[in-house]
């Protein structure tokens, strides 16, 4: 079991930034005062079972 779920996730990639958001990217990093630091999913899958949680994927263009 795990000890969290994180039920909203926008995975910090190239292609979701930069491909998915695109010109909106820039923008969404000024609107929440932070830049976005790139990872690769085998990173984020790593980092979050180091956390011992699961993250829900939320889709951007579905």
């Amino acid at each position: 079991m795990p000890r969290a779920i994180d039920f909203h996730v926008h995975l910090p990639t190239m292609e979701f930034m930069q491909i998915t958001l695109g010109p909106y990217a820039k923008a969404a990093e000024r609107f929440f005062r932070t830049e976005v630091k790139l990872k690769d999913i085998e990173q984020i899958a790593a980092d979050y079972a180091e956390l011992d949680m699961i993250g829900v994927l939320l889709a951007w263009d579905a």
